[in-house]
């Protein structure tokens, strides 16, 4: 796996595996929700720049299947971790750009509200995916 620019990764240790199985665990429900896919690399971090950053939750490449969370967006909740990861799957899969139309793929979430919920998210994954 790369290295990411936005993100400094942490190295493994317990607590670092736990946080990414959380991550894992998402991704597995996403596929047993219809959504395909082989393997995705997960990596958790820290912002690489935090002042110009400190919103950043995650990072993924186009089409690489590689995602980097921010350790911030896993403090936010389960709701709003699977929000996080769906939407860099997004990315990692499809390829897709921001869309300010889609309450998935939003370039920006305001976390001070309720997430989409599960349902929400796993439908505009597969509208995606069914493209």
């Amino acid at each position: 796996m790369r290295k990411c620019k936005l993100v400094d990764n942490y190295k493994m240790s317990r607590e670092v595996y736990q946080k990414r199985r959380k991550v894992i665990n998402l991704l597995y429900e996403a596929k047993r929700s219809g959504v395909k896919f082989d393997r995705i690399e997960v990596r958790i971090g820290k912002p690489a720049n935090p002042r110009e950053d400190s919103e950043l939750l995650g990072v993924a490449t186009m089409k690489g299947k590689e995602m980097w969370i921010v350790e911030s967006a896993l403090e936010l909740g389960n709701d709003w971790l699977r929000l996080v990861v769906f939407h860099e799957l997004g990315h990692a899969l499809f390829g897709l750009e921001h869309d300010e139309k889609c309450p998935l793929m939003k370039a920006t979430h305001n976390t001070t509200q309720p997430a989409i919920s599960k349902e929400d998210c796993v439908k505009h994954l597969l509208k995606y995916q069914d493209r």
